[in-house]
């Protein structure tokens, strides 16, 4: 089962977790749906962890729904926007490689980033307990600028 990562700073009470970016994102190109391309991020705009675009200039050729992706933000006017609340105020979090005895003892391990407001360290805790979510991940959709046009929630039937 998955576990939901919990971000913290060293400086001040700053707090997230990564739960609420789960789900499917798509853009909506008429009726077909693209996926998007996201990494964790945290955003200055809405104070919190969440998923930011990434834009196929920024992306690699090989990952998946990429050329779909390219050429329907070709003519994008807006850099990449936070997936929550569209600002462009965000800063990724880097990919990291966990201390694996540090996971095993429970323990947070730094990620790398800087945390711009106070300058604390963010650190990640994937101690937590599992979550278990079946099908009732909500299914969010964008437009090519990356506005949202709507969610949808999933009901457990």
């Amino acid at each position: 089962m998955p576990t939901s990562t919990v971000y913290t700073c060293t400086k001040c009470d700053f707090q997230g977790s990564a739960f609420k970016t789960w789900g499917a994102h798509s853009y909506l190109d008429g009726d077909k749906e693209i996926s998007i391309k996201r990494r964790m991020a945290l955003c200055y705009g809405c104070n919190s962890i969440t998923t930011a675009e990434v834009l196929p200039k920024d992306d690699y050729p090989n990952y998946p729904d990429y050329e779909e992706r390219r050429k329907l933000l070709a003519d994008r006017v807006s850099p990449a926007k936070c997936l929550q609340c569209g600002s462009h105020d965000f800063d990724f979090i880097p990919y990291i490689d966990p201390d694996q005895e540090k996971m095993k003892l429970g323990l947070p391990y730094r990620t790398g980033l800087i945390h711009r407001n106070c300058g604390g360290r963010i650190y990640a805790d994937d101690s937590g307990p599992s979550l278990f979510m079946g099908n009732r991940l909500p299914m969010m959709y964008f437009s090519k600028e990356g506005e949202l046009i709507r969610k949808e929630e999933k009901i457990e039937e």
